[in-house]
């Protein structure tokens, strides 16, 4: 009989889609499992997507994305890290977040390395990281401590096969978001073990109660080992 790949046995279901099926089959369900925006495409944007298609833009284009792409999310991008980017050498295209964390992963673990990921955290970051052929070690966000992270979990979970840190700002599902204080943590540890850092700053726009965004990528000496 046909079998599936021993990896793919590592693989579970999201809670988060076991919840979504559920919701499914009720009815005045109010929706608030999935990180999605409420309101519907800007009209730029459907504008830009329209004229795209009546302009014939329907074929290949360069693997790592268009040029001009490219180089205006590195102008968006380089306020954030402090310095200039530069979008044809720096800048990679992906096809969401998730397709972006696995380009990441295969790039950087071979079978056996180990990722430092948030727990509580997205549940396809291990999920990523397992199929890859990585081991996922979670580090504890305290609920007790408004989700912030624990740090004698993040240096407990160090070892040798420690290739990677990843951290979530603002973290999904909790919403925390890292200070400048943690930002440092994981950068020292990341500069004194040679680490990289994988940093997931999906959500850096939606932020609340007065809080600042921060990118770690801005750090001394972090530019070079910070995807």
């Amino acid at each position: 009989m046909a079998t599936l790949s021993a990896r793919s046995a590592h693989m579970t279901v999201s809670p988060i889609r076991q919840v979504m099926d559920l919701a499914e089959s009720l009815e005045g369900v109010i929706r608030l499992e999935v990180g999605e925006p409420d309101f519907s495409t800007p009209e730029p944007i459907v504008h830009a997507a329209q004229r795209a298609l009546d302009e014939g833009w329907t074929k290949y284009t360069a693997t790592a994305g268009i040029g001009p792409l490219r180089q205006a999310i590195a102008r968006y991008e380089s306020p954030k890290v402090g310095r200039e980017l530069v979008g044809s050498r720096e800048i990679c295209v992906a096809i969401g977040g998730t397709n972006a964390l696995y380009l990441t992963f295969l790039g950087l673990l071979n079978p056996g390395d180990e990722v430092l990921v948030p727990d509580p955290g997205w549940p396809q970051y291990q999920n990523i990281i397992r199929l890859i052929g990585g081991v996922p070690v979670p580090y504890v966000l305290d609920a007790a401590n408004e989700f912030q992270v624990d740090r004698d979990s993040v240096v407990a979970g160090l070892s040798p096969r420690t290739k990677a840190i990843l951290i979530n700002s603002p973290a999904n599902p909790t919403g925390s978001v890292l200070g400048t204080d943690d930002l440092s943590f994981f950068a020292q540890l990341a500069q004194e073990r040679d680490l990289w850092i994988v940093s997931d700053e999906v959500y850096d726009r939606i932020i609340f109660d007065g809080l600042t965004h921060h990118s770690i990528a801005a750090l001394s000496g972090m530019a070079e080992r910070t995807v």
